[in-house]
Order: structure tokens, then C-alpha cells, then sequence
């Protein structure tokens, strides 16, 4: 099997898992993109971004209002100032419902910067696409082979470290719930979703 890993054992091989390719959820689409040394790209719906360009965020952001007392167009009353929608590059309004009056209209927002959570990709900013919430942890994966290495090393009995180890390698580094036996079949089950998602959008 991969990774060293006989039936029940698991060696840790020390994977460089930050090179090369990280799937990312795609800004335009949400489906899978490619990122890369800052660049990111789609294959689904074409979206292209250089490592030089502006970033924006794909998951759900808070935009602010550009006014600083948002009056309902119709009735007057006051608006939230915080409106929850999806920030995109070309986003300058956001459809926002009075509670006086119930009247829906459009007013002027700017995004509000995010800060990058730990299942985002740090060079793209962007989130990871293999993830999946267990609890109130969230189970995520760069590519792959990074899923086929978590998924080795949950369903190891004995979980052996990486021979002469130079420094912590980034399984040492896994958080303690997923090492944990007893979350093995949770977790067992989050793989399997994301191995569901991969395939549905053809990355397997």
C-alpha cells in the first residue's frame, strides 16, 4: 500500500505535502480550481488569476455598507450596517431587507477583509475544496495525496513516526481529535464524503 503502510501499520513518511498543485474552491463557480504559487486556475468555468492580481474571497463575506447610517430607501427606517453575501471582485451593492417595512432594495457595500482560517490555502487565500465540517472541526485536505495520506493514517492501528526525523513532520503536526481512535469512524466517514466530492468533480 501507499505511504509504507502494511494492513494495520503506518509509517510516517515525512510528506512534503505543500508542493505542488492544492485544489481550491474556485471564486466564480465554487467548483474545484487549481492553485499554485499564488496563481489560481478553473477548468470548469475558465477563472484565471495571477499570483500579482487581487485576491477575493470565495467563501460567504461580510460586506459593510459604504454609508454609515443605511436608511431603507422606501420608509427610511435603519438598515443593518453589516449585510452577509457572497463577495465577488465586481461586488459594489447587496440586496438588503428593511424589518420596518419588509421592502427589498440594493445599497453600496464594501468587502470586509478575512482573515485566513486554518483550511484555507495560505499562497491563493483561498479555501481548500476538500473540506468537510465534523463537528465543530473541519476535516480538509490540500490535494489528493494528502487525502490518501490522512485517510492511511486513520485507518492505521499502529502509527510508527518517519525514520531519523529531522524535524516535526506535518502528520506529527495533525491535531489531537483526528488522532484520536475514538473518532476513527467519524472521521472514516468524512473521508469517504470527500472522496465523493472529489469524484463528482473528476479529480480522482
Amino acid at each position: 500500500m501507499a505511504y509504507g503502510m502494511s494492513e494495520h501499520r503506518f509509517r510516517d513518511p515525512d510528506a512534503q505535502i505543500w508542493g505542488g498543485i492544492a485544489l481550491v474552491v474556485c471564486p466564480r463557480c465554487a467548483g474545484a480550481a487549481r492553485a499554485s504559487d499564488g496563481s489560481v486556475q478553473c477548468g470548469h468555468c475558465g477563472f484565471a488569476r495571477l499570483p500579482d492580481e487581487p485576491r477575493y474571497a470565495a467563501r460567504t463575506a461580510t460586506l459593510v455598507h459604504s454609508v454609515w447610517h443605511p436608511r431603507c430607501s422606501k420608509c427610511g427606517g435603519a438598515l443593518p450596517k453589516v449585510a452577509r453575501a457572497q463577495a465577488k471582485p465586481d461586488r459594489t451593492s447587496v440586496s438588503v431587507k428593511c424589518k420596518g417595512c419588509g421592502h427589498n432594495d440594493n445599497y453600496p457595500v464594501r468587502p470586509e477583509p478575512q482573515a485566513l482560517s486554518v483550511e484555507d490555502d495560505p499562497d491563493s487565500g483561498l479555501p481548500y475544496f476538500l473540506s468537510f465540517a465534523v463537528g465543530r472541526h473541519v476535516l480538509w485536505a490540500r490535494n489528493i495525496a494528502h487525502l490518501d495520506l490522512i485517510e492511511a493514517y486513520v485507518n492505521a492501528t499502529l502509527r510508527e513516526r518517519a525514520l531519523e526525523p529531522v524535524k516535526m513532520t506535518q502528520l506529527a503536526r495533525l491535531p489531537a481529535w483526528i488522532k484520536y481512535a475514538a473518532n476513527r469512524e467519524i472521521l472514516r466517514k468524512a473521508i469517504k464524503s470527500l472522496r465523493a466530492r472529489a469524484a463528482r468533480a473528476d479529480l480522482t
